[in-house]
């Protein structure tokens, strides 16, 4: 494994670099939280941060983790902020990993060269600290599964949420946990999101309004591929990206897949997102990834999900020649993909002996009772 960790780390290394003549553009939206939070005499900050600042779609617990960034200068901040969050993209790695049984875990080798690419874009250019947190905490509750911890599945589950509100559709990821611990994991769940979002429904329940903050609608976005050509967020896409989530990721439970129930949700988000930001990419490759770590041993040799989502996602992004340079093009092929991989998601077959979950029993199916 020295020689993968070698070569992963030098490949983020190089990605990381190449973003820090301009690193972290968008944290400024985390240090105005994050001092906005802990100004509780300003009556646009403290538990009135999300009605007085409604674009700060940022989970509590992403302004929290940025508060120490605070106390540093915006200039090293931004330098440390990337390098920190390139840090956790390589522990993401070393945690999907784990899922494998030991001899395989070479195998993330492929599917990491193109993580990391659009795992940058998010950490070390964009500098989405709340997409960093939700994606890291979801594959580590993946990994508790594996290992029967049901309470801190939930608890990483939650705190997801707590970091970045769409995480709120990995919630089936809870029934694969043993039925008899579920009601427990559930509430552990439940109480987890509420410490984190009560405080600022009960003391300002016009911070509601956050939910329904709207976005230009892109040119080159899925949405508008599907023909909603609305100039900006529909007032139902928010509740359709939650509802399908969920419901597609709970049809995954029944069949038998929970591995892929991340590629699922994100692949839900971004076909109904207005918006075409590159870093959108690496929440959908994590979940191409953990799919491709779970595909039968026979169709692993080259890891096709992640691939596709690098190619149609993630290049066009930077690759604007020919066709596509056309937004209308990229649209397409962004909504063709996502399509797609939300079939993939319920047509491979999954190892058994493979991929997050392997350790526990049949998982039952249509008609059937939980065992």
């Amino acid at each position: 494994m020295a020689p993968l960790c070698l070569i992963l780390s030098a490949w983020s290394i190089v990605w990381t670099v190449a973003h820090l003549r301009s690193p972290v553009s968008s944290w400024h939206y985390f240090d105005t939280g994050a001092r906005l939070l802990l100004a509780t005499s300003n009556p646009q900050g403290g538990l009135h941060l999300y009605h007085s600042n409604p674009e700060l779609q940022i989970g509590p617990l992403s302004f929290l983790v940025a508060l120490p960034f605070t106390l540093l200068p915006t200039a090293v901040t931004k330098l440390i902020a990337a390098v920190v969050m390139s840090l956790i993209g390589l522990g993401l790695l070393a945690l999907a990993s784990t899922l494998l049984p030991k001899g395989q875990r070479s195998r993330i080798l492929w599917p990491g060269l193109l993580f990391i690419p659009a795992w940058e874009e998010l950490a070390a250019k964009a500098g989405h600290l709340d997409d960093v947190l939700a994606l890291t905490l979801t594959v580590g509750a993946l990994v508790a599964v594996q290992r029967k911890h049901a309470i801190a599945c939930a608890m990483l589950l939650a705190l997801a949420a707590d970091a970045k509100p769409w995480a709120l559709a990995f919630v089936p990821l809870l029934l694969v946990v043993p039925a008899a611990q579920r009601l427990r994991a559930s509430a552990w769940w439940v109480g987890t999101i509420a410490v984190a979002w009560l405080p600022f429904l009960i003391a300002d329940p016009r911070s509601v309004i956050a939910a329904s903050y709207r976005i230009p609608n892109a040119a080159g976005s899925a949405l508008r591929a599907l023909g909603v050509n609305d100039p900006s967020t529909p007032l139902w896409c928010r509740p359709a990206q939650l509802i399908l989530g969920v419901g597609l990721a709970w049809l995954l439970w029944r069949i038998g897949r929970p591995a892929a129930i991340v590629l699922a949700v994100l692949a839900v988000r971004l076909l109904l997102d207005p918006a075409t930001w590159s870093y959108y990419a690496a929440g959908l490759v994590v979940g191409t990834l953990l799919l491709d770590l779970c595909r039968t041993r026979r169709r692993t040799s080259v890891p096709w999900f992640t691939l596709g989502g690098f190619v149609t996602v993630f290049v066009p992004s930077y690759l604007h020649v020919g066709p596509l340079a056309s937004a209308h093009v990229q649209g397409v092929l962004r909504a063709g993909f996502l399509v797609a991989a939300i079939v993939g998601a319920y047509s491979v077959s999954c190892d058994p002996e493979l991929g997050a979950l392997r350790s526990l029993p049949p998982y039952p199916k249509f008609g059937t009772t939980a065992a």
